[in-house]
């Protein structure tokens, strides 16, 4: 508190006086203080003109100082000292001279307007007319346009920016004083010099103007205070004609006869007549008057507005604090009224301490709203006694933008502590939180933001609304009032806009929304600069709070990650719940955030930060539904125990060991059709099997409807059952589908087979008596229907039925409970927690499929979206990438309601992959799309279409760069994990290529191989390369599931483009017939047995050929003629000799030269021709799908792959990259590029040209094969189906083994598969054989091949169990069946081992080293076609052996119905 100078030195004063004099100065020192927040604060609009600083801004606003500040407190005491003195006196010389230059102003003033007056006023009437607009123009002055008022506010000003409180208090409140006197002296002065001398007339009975007509006597009225004991109902009437009495021009005519008298009892003589007060409206609205003319203000008909409903509208219609005075006067006698509305009037403190006073004694009314006005500490008082008044009814207070500050508040909210009535405060736009900085210097500043958070936390408040709006909570203020939620009851809704909360306070207020205590139901943090770390943390409340139902978050950079987090969390809630984030920063970015999709790592983790303790629940909450999600470890460190390095090897803490019960038999949401009853219990399925041999009777039937949740009349399907039920039923699916096609048979009385949607809806109707409009029989005929016949079939409808009606038999994840404990685990509230995660990419689990009720919520917010844009932004925050899946019915919703400039191809693009099953995706997708809207999908889908459909096997080349691809990337690495644990449940043999139970084969990186496991996955964002890999589902459906008919199968080739012209398979020669007892003299080699011929004469290496053998000759030539030119003819004398020798050489480098002229021009000739023929036509580069596929495929195929990971070039390349000493960088030769032969179009490509772009055969067949991929969905078929596509492909480019590849997944009868080798050429053999690998495209049954060679490397895993089966067959099977075998140690040898036969040690062990190939050879079992001709010791086919080896390959393994 400031003290003047001298005080210390007085005399002290006795204690009484002493008590008085400390009152009075902490009473002004308050005043001061109030006055300067109020006036001087840094407001929002302040800020905006520029009327601050940066450096006020920071302080004051923005940037708070922290409690730990370094600096000497001293030297600052001392410093503001000094500056209080130098300003004090500035401002005392300051306030004298205002003092005398008002004073002058006020008397010119007085004098002008009685100048005025004389001149210009004539009569009473118009003298009273103008004092009236005298005082109107006054009062209407801005303050802000006065230069009286503005000098002295800027002095205020002045004083707070360069003086501390105390100082600027003293000038503000000075300067107020002289303003205040001055219009008080004023006023005083006018009304004396201009007050109106009534007549009264003196009646005994009443008071009536003189001359008033007698038939203008106001109408009599029973007093409300007498007539209160009546019923409701009497008292609502009168309640009604005292609205009704001034109500319209009667109503104000009676007004103004009400301001008539009280101008007749102006004068004071006439008070002693005036009857006692009354209730009556008409003495009411003289009473109003006569305090307006005894205060000299012109009447403002401010009584008359009262609303029917009870309401004194009042906002921004007093003009003055005199009316307000008035309405004071009256208000306690209109008991009608419940609410008071004074808002926007800027009345000041006298007026308002009477208007708050009248009200508390007014018990009826229930709301007053004092905004925008001016509240000082007369009005503090009153609203204190007003809340203190504990008989009082008073619910709603609004104090919006009244100058509340920290004091004031904490004032209010003291005395609110014990107001039980009070349920909503309006604070808005005030000044709470402006003292947070003193907190630095002085930290027992106790802010009113810190008041409402002490009352909250213990419950004393009983607002159940509550709006700081507009203020400048931050810091520790909102930390702790953002905790204070986590014990509040009360409150139901808190408005927090357009404050500074942050991202620390943030994080707070989300950890206490999640307190089952919090019962908060409406949530605004418009506006507060809530970052990504805080609404993750939001996020996290939202899932687990039920109470909440509106949380209003615009304006905030929530980021990317945050925003999604938000929307994953209004899909996965189960109450209604809406969520705004409009005008919000979705493009920020922070890698060190959270991320709910690649989860795994390491952590350590302060459970007294809010964000560490959400981290900690999420982790909770992916271990709970993901799965193969686990705390591999998971420690405790208490506060006070330091732990070790987060990497140390030491183990210390408390180990927690977390274990998950599962629960089942939980409902999937969103089905097309329900029965209607409930699921019953399971029947006994090894019963019913048995059962089959022989019949069923209707209680076993009963019990499967039962169990599905109908009950039908059983007898006629009881008939149809038994009369097609086949004897060897041994699973449920086919028994379901038999029961199904029985129902059908029931309803199909023409025995057609098929039945149109009338017919269908007929069928579920009355047969199964389950609800089914037209539309849902359309979408039913939109997915089965696919020649568009209008024709469903039998085998399409059973399996309609086992997708809608059979009960789900999916396992449902229970909490995760701590060991030796039943309740579900809670995370510790301090202490240090290190968790080891780990989270494999895995498919989306039945768990993390969202309610249907939060799916409505996303359906709400496209609905209340006002423009298409907006509507879009909410559909890709939504539904794009988020942690909550959809089934398809979800996703059609949502499809349907984004009503926005996306194409339905886009809108699909964005659902599919977050549609949890592979079948809803299919259906969901074939259901918004048609055939060719299909086909767009699977461009722009690219990689990742085969994933999603759940058909994955395929070659991927994957460009981390695309958006596209890591989606790729990321749903096959899931798939991967998925079926490696499908496989170890049902005890699967381990096909992949690397023997860890992957499908991947065949890895590059950037061309480097490597081994692929579904964690390489994560991470994808940074890593920069190309990936190539070729993948095998292990995806195995039971035998008897149906395949497409022949009808359906047709209509399906032909609308994916297929002609019905069939391809022969190209002739091969045959291998040659080699006598079994012929192989120990003559080493057959495969190659060999393949009928490779020579190069072609017509080829680029048989031109070559030809030029060198024509080379040779003619060099053969000339040897041969200077050898006999050399020779000494008969007779010849030897100078002649010498002579033709010589002569005999000039003449043959004559000759020589001649013909390199001749060459020469031969060859511009030919330069300048081929100029000519390319000047006419250049073939262009295609960069289409198709001719990117066709080089991808041609470069990723085997015969031109670089180097295996099992290679000994690999293992070289390895070693030499080991090496100390880095290699000598080579000089790169720079290549000048050739140019490309040029042809004319329509020219035949010679044999030794590569063709620069796909042909037209191996387009059309790549389109078709493409278009099939987009419409055959789930839907499966026969070897001999796939053999059908094959026939109708061009053998060219192994295309073929595409075709064959890409309906792999949709095989029934794998058994059947080595059917397709005699389609194939031995190049596209060894082609699908790289890409499938032996376990999966091979069959024990059918082991040789077709007459093929095998090709086995021993150091690859899969290759080598090939060779053990291979084996062990040999020695099974008795003969030989090994023909042409041959070894070598090294891929690298040239030379294979001479007369290598199988050593008998591999009958123990096989070599796990070396190249092995080899035909295997039988007689009398499947495939043995090329044993024929063979004779002697042929080795005889074993059916039981081969049988044994068959779990080894994948057409032999347990289909996936068997781990229901």
């Amino acid at each position: 508190m400031y003290a003047p100078p001298g005080a210390i030195d007085a005399p002290r004063p006795a204690a009484a006086e002493a008590a008085l004099t400390k009152a009075q100065r902490q009473k002004s020192a308050e005043r001061r203080k109030h006055w300067l927040a109020k006036n001087a604060a840094p407001l929002p609009h302040r800020v905006i003109k520029g009327g601050l600083s940066k450096k006020q801004i920071s302080d004051v606003l923005l940037f708070p100082r922290h409690r730990h500040t370094t600096l000497n407190k001293s030297l600052v005491n001392a410093q503001r000292a000094h500056e209080r003195d130098r300003e004090r006196t500035r401002l005392a010389n300051l306030q004298a001279v205002l003092d005398a230059e008002q004073k002058k102003r006020d008397a010119e003033d007085l004098q002008a307007a009685k100048d005025a007056e004389k001149k210009f006023i004539k009569s009473d009437t118009e003298k009273k007319s103008s004092l009236l607009n005298s005082w109107r123009r006054y009062q209407g002055t801005h303050p802000m346009l006065d230069p009286d008022r503005m000098t002295l506010r800027n002095a205020a000003r002045a004083a707070f920016t360069a003086a501390d409180t105390s100082a600027a208090s003293l000038a503000a409140g000075t300067a107020r004083r002289v303003l205040d006197e001055a219009e008080a002296k004023r006023i005083a002065d006018e009304l004396e010099a201009k007050r109106f001398k009534f007549l009264v007339d003196h009646s005994p009975l009443r008071l009536r103007l003189k001359g008033a007509a007698d038939n203008d006597d106001v109408p009599s009225l029973p007093s409300l205070a007498k007539d209160a004991e009546g019923s409701l109902e009497e008292r609502q009437e009168l309640l009604e004609e005292r609205l009704e009495y001034f109500d319209g021009t009667r109503g104000r005519m009676r007004f103004f006869k009400a301001y008539q008298e009280a101008l007749t009892i102006g004068s004071s003589k006439a008070d002693e007549y005036l009857e006692e007060e009354s209730d009556h409206p008409q003495q009411i609205a003289r009473d109003f008057n006569k305090v307006l003319v005894d205060l000299g203000v012109a009447p403002k008909p401010a009584l008359l507005k009262q609303t029917r409903d009870g309401v004194l509208a009042l906002r921004a219609l007093c003009p003055n604090d005199a009316v307000a005075r008035a309405i004071a006067k009256v208000l306690p006698r209109l008991p009608h009224l419940y609410k008071v509305d004074i808002a926007d009037n800027r009345l000041g403190d006298v007026a308002l301490k009477e208007i708050v006073d009248a009200v508390n004694t007014t018990s009826t009314i229930t709301s007053l709203d004092l905004s925008r006005n001016k509240i000082d500490d007369e009005a503090s008082e009153a609203i204190m006694a007003l809340i203190g008044n504990h008989e009082h009814g008073l619910k709603e207070l609004v104090m919006s933008d009244a100058d509340v500050d920290d004091g004031e508040c904490a004032t209010l909210i003291s005395t609110l502590e014990h107001n039980k009535v009070l349920q909503t405060l309006d604070l808005s736009h005030n000044m709470l939180g402006a003292w947070e900085t003193k907190n630095v210097v002085e930290p027992d500043t106790i802010t009113g933001p810190e008041q409402i958070a002490s009352c909250l936390s213990t419950g004393t408040l009983s607002l159940t609304s509550l709006d700081l709006s507009w203020n400048f909570i931050r810091g520790d203020s909102a930390e702790q009032l953002g905790a204070s939620l986590a014990t509040c009851a009360s409150l139901q809704k808190l408005v927090l806009a357009y404050n500074t909360f942050g991202d620390r306070p943030s994080q707070v207020l989300a950890l206490a929304l999640q307190s089952d205590k919090c019962m908060l139901r409406v949530l605004d943090l418009s506006y507060n600069n809530v970052k990504p770390r805080a609404a993750l943390c939001l996020a996290a409340a939202l899932k687990r709070n039920e109470h909440l139902r509106f949380v209003n978050l615009d304006g905030n950079p929530v980021g990317r990650v945050g925003a999604r987090s938000l929307m994953s969390s209004l899909q996965g809630c189960g109450h209604d719940l809406e969520l705004t984030l409009k005008e919000c920063d979705r493009e920020l970015e922070d890698g060190t955030l959270f991320n709910s999709e690649e989860p795994g790592g390491k952590y350590r983790l302060d459970m007294s930060v809010p964000y560490d303790k959400v981290v900690c629940m999420e982790l909770i909450q992916v271990a709970t539904l993901r799965d193969f999600s686990q705390f591999t470890e998971l420690r405790h460190y208490p506060p006070g125990v330091k732990p070790p390095p987060i990497n140390s090897e030491e183990k210390a803490g408390k180990e927690i060991v977390l274990s998950r019960t599962d629960a089942k038999g939980k409902p999937l949401p969103g089905r097309m059709l329900t029965p209607p009853k409930a699921p019953g219990q399971q029947p006994m399925w090894p019963l019913l099997f048995a059962r089959c041999a022989k019949s069923l009777d209707r209680k076993e039937l009963s019990s499967i409807f039962l169990w599905m949740g109908f009950e039908p009349d059983t007898k006629p399907i009881l008939d149809q059952f038994n009369k097609r039920l086949p004897k060897d039923i041994t699973d449920k699916k086919s028994l379901l589908r038999e029961l199904w096609l029985a129902v059908f048979a029931v309803a199909d009385a023409d025995e057609s087979g098929a039945v149109d949607p009338d017919e269908l809806q007929k069928l579920i109707q009355d047969v199964l008596q389950v609800e089914c409009t037209p539309e849902k029989a359309q979408d039913i005929f939109k997915e089965y229907d696919l020649d568009g016949s209008n024709l469903l079939e039998a085998l399409e409808f059973a399996d309609l039925c086992a997708k809608v009606f059979e009960p789900s038999t999916d396992t449902f994840k229970g909490p995760l409970v701590a060991e030796k404990e039943k309740s579900p685990w809670v995370p510790p509230d301090s202490g240090i927690l290190d968790i080891v995660f780990e989270c494999p990419p895995s498919a989306a689990s039945v768990d993390e499929v969202g309610s249907d009720d939060g799916v409505e919520l996303i359906l709400k917010l496209l609905a209340k979206a006002e423009t298409p844009s907006e509507r879009q932004i909410i559909f890709d925050v939504s539904c794009s990438q988020t942690d909550i899946f959809l089934t398809g019915e979800q996703a059609r919703k949502v499809f349907h309601a984004a009503v926005c400039d996306y194409t339905p191809v886009d809108k699909v693009a964005k659902l599919l992959p977050q549609v949890a099953q592979v079948q809803d995706a299919c259906t969901f997708a074939e259901l918004c799309l048609d055939t060719a809207q299909l086909r767009q999908l699977r461009e722009k889908l690219s990689y990742a279409w085969g994933p999603l459909t759940g058909n994955p096997t395929g070659h991927y080349c994957l460009d981390f760069r695309l958006e596209m691809h890591r989606l790729a990337g990321k749903k096959i690495a899931g798939l991967a994990t998925a079926q490696r644990s499908l496989d170890e449940r049902l005890n699967r043999s381990d096909r992949a290529q690397h023997g860890n139970g992957y499908g991947f084969r065949n890895e590059r990186f950037n061309g480097d191989p490597l081994v692929l496991t579904p964690q390489w996955f994560t991470g994808l964002e940074e890593k920069d390369g190309i990936l190539r890999f070729d993948f095998v589902s292990s995806e195995r459906c039971i035998q008897s599931t149906p395949t497409l008919s022949e009808r359906r199968f047709d209509a399906l080739l032909t609308g994916a483009g297929f002609t019905t012209t069939t391809y022969q398979r190209p002739k091969t020669p045959a291998p040659p017939k080699v006598r079994f007892e012929e192989q120990e003299d003559k080493e057959e080699s495969p190659t060999e047995s393949r009928g490779i011929l020579s190069p072609s004469t017509k080829s680029r290496m048989g031109e070559r050929r030809r030029e060198a053998e024509a080379e040779a000759a003619a060099h053969r030539a000339e040897e041969e003629l200077e050898r006999e030119a050399k020779q000494i003819r008969e007779g010849e004398d030897p100078i002649e000799y010498a002579a033709r020798i010589q002569q005999e050489k000039k003449a043959r480098e004559e000759a020589r030269k001649e013909a390199a002229r001749e060459a020469k021009r031969k060859f511009l000739e030919e330069v300048a021709a081929r100029e000519a023929e390319e000047s006419d036509y250049e073939e262009v580069r295609e960069t289409d799908c198709c001719a990117e596929w066709w080089r991808e495929m041609t470069q990723s195929s085997s015969s031109k792959l670089t180097p295996s990971l099992y290679s000994e070039a690999y293992a070289i390349k390895l070693r030499q990259k080991g090496r100390t000493e880095e290699p000598k960088k080579k000089k790169k030769k720079v290549k000048r590029r050739k140019k490309k032969k040029k042809r004319k179009k329509g020219s035949v490509v010679e044999d030794d040209d590569e063709p620069l772009n796909p042909s037209a055969d191996y387009r059309s067949g790549w389109e078709a094969i493409r278009s099939l991929q987009s419409t055959i969905g789930r839907r499966y078929l026969s070897t001999a189906q796939v053999l059908q596509v094959v026939q109708r492909l061009p053998s060219i480019d192994l295309l073929r083994v595409e075709g064959i590849i890409s309906l792999f997944g949709r095989i029934v009868d794998l058994d059947k598969f080595h059917e397709l080798w005699r389609e194939l050429t031995h190049d596209e053999g060894d082609e699908l054989i790289h890409r499938l690998g032996y376990l999966n495209a091979g069959n024990p049954m059918a082991m040789e091949w077709g007459g093929r060679v095998y090709k086995l490397n021993l150091k690859i895993p899969d290759e080598y169990k090939m060779a053990e089966a291979l084996v062990k067959l040999a020695i099974l099977e008795p003969g030989t069946n090994w023909v042409g075998e041959r070894f070598k140690q090294k891929e690298t040898n040239k030379e294979w081992s001479p007369g290598w036969t199988c050593p008998p040690t591999w009958e123990e062990k096989v070599y796990d080293w070396g190249i092995l190939e080899l035909r295997y050879n039988t007689r009398g079992s499947r495939g043995s076609r090329g044993s024929r001709g063979s004779r002697g010791s042929r080795s005889e086919a074993d059916e039981n052996a081969r049988r044994g080896l068959k779990s080894r390959f994948l057409c032999g393994c347990r289909p996936d119905d068997d781990a229901a």
